[in-house]
């Protein structure tokens, strides 16, 4: 049998997310495993080829600020994720980055321990497992 200890379940609080936490939980009480509740907010590009080198000094200075309020705000909103494990009596977290989501997925993968991926696919409507 396969033991799946640290299940990642990136989500961007979408219905296809839900769907896949849905899928970890159940492969988390069959393994006695642990979520970990990926959101990746993704970074804000700022044309630098329509806007002054003052303006976008003031635009990356005001923009300092912005994340932390922000990060509040996502972990507010994932904590109804935390919870639904929990009534479920799975051990669960969320973790909270900013980047390309691809890119961000990989490197939580690399930098921990992770067992499994499960994640939704909009385009597709399906959930697909798979394993690093």
């Amino acid at each position: 049998m396969l033991e799946y200890k640290n299940i990642l379940v990136p989500h961007a609080g979408t219905k296809t997310g839900d769907t896949a936490l849905e899928k970890a939980i159940d492969i988390a009480k069959a393994c006695d495993g642990k979520i970990t509740i990926l959101r990746v907010a993704e970074s804000t590009f700022i044309p630098t080829d329509i806007i002054s080198d003052s303006e976008q000094s003031q635009m990356v200075s005001e923009l300092q600020y912005a994340p932390r309020s922000f990060k509040k705000l996502l972990y507010k909103k994932m904590e109804r994720h935390v919870l639904r494990c929990k009534r479920e009596k799975i051990n669960a977290v969320t973790r909270i980055t900013h980047g390309n989501p691809d890119e961000e997925i990989l490197r939580f993968y690399n930098d921990n321990q992770v067992d499994l991926i499960v994640m939704g696919k909009k385009k597709i409507q399906m959930i697909r497992y798979f394993s690093i």
